[in-house]
């Protein structure tokens, strides 16, 4: 169950290089909305770290989330119940009814339910993640994620293909709209029992709204190299379109293993530093 397409990106920057852009490219003025770049950065990260979640739930713990005393967070914040007998199996991770400080600094609480078919291994399996008042920040998680194993592609690898249609409501109440069709392909690490040496690549495309109604698409140009043991995307290329504005060319640069991308705005290249 190790997917793994995490993609904490920009969150801030994005909106600051977007705003600034438009006295060195000259963008239209209506080119000044950047909820868009704000709240895309946000449900990606929130489902990185839900998946996170669950690859490591199948072990029946939480070794990412343990605290510096040592104690793992399976003990004060979360319990893993594994339902096997069932069909289709089970994975339930609760957080408890009310806010829970978890290793990670962030608040939980609610359940991250995983239904499984097969092994997430093999060919044919089908994992589904839905949510039961599940809230990260007192942001609410809805919606139905599933993950296909489409067994090996020609090139040996097995690839999957990762659905999304979620919200993610804040706690003032506007909602965030997220629907992707990916496909992640598991290039490395998958004869080893360890989650870490991952690595995947992504491609694929997106669209949403945001909390005020602004609408934009998403497309990976170039697949995106995810190393689930380091917290940056390494390389690839996506383009984030809002309506009626400049589309935004988001590049992760060659492969090394460090916090810079660029992006592009109407021609303009910004070097950024991703947190």
């Amino acid at each position: 169950m190790k997917t793994g397409y995490s993609n904490l990106i920009f969150l801030i920057l994005v909106v600051a290089i977007a705003v600034g852009a438009s006295s060195c490219a000259k963008l239209d003025t209506m080119d000044d909305d950047t909820s868009f770049a704000s709240d895309y950065a946000l449900v990606e990260a929130i489902f990185a770290d839900e998946q996170n979640i669950a690859d490591q739930s199948v072990e029946g713990k939480l070794t990412t989330y343990i605290p510096e005393s040592g104690e793992s967070i399976l003990s004060n914040c979360a319990s893993i119940t594994l339902n096997l007998t069932t069909s289709p199996k089970t994975i339930v991770v609760d957080f408890g009814t009310a806010n829970c400080l978890c290793a990670d600094n962030r608040f939980r609480r609610g359940k991250i339910v995983l239904s499984f078919t097969a092994a997430y291994k093999d060919s044919g399996s089908i994992v589904t993640h839905t949510f039961d008042q599940y809230f990260v920040n007192d942001y609410e998680v809805t919606g139905l994620k599933t993950v296909s194993n489409n067994g090996h592609n020609q090139n040996g690898f097995l690839s999957f293909s990762v659905e999304v249609d979620a919200k993610v409501f804040k706690p003032n109440g506007d909602s965030i709209r997220w629907k992707s069709d990916r496909t992640s392909t598991w290039i490395e690490g998958d004869s080893t029992l360890i989650w870490w040496d991952d690595v995947y690549l992504i491609d694929g495309n997106g669209s949403g709204t945001t909390s005020t109604g602004s609408a934009y698409i998403i497309d990976i140009t170039r697949a995106l190299r995810k190393e689930i043991g380091y917290k940056h995307i390494v390389s690839g290329i996506l383009e984030l379109t809002p309506d009626n504005k400049y589309t935004r060319i988001i590049d992760y640069g060659d492969g090394t293993r460090d916090d810079e991308a660029t992006i592009s705005i109407n021609g303009v290249t910004f070097n950024i530093i991703l947190n």
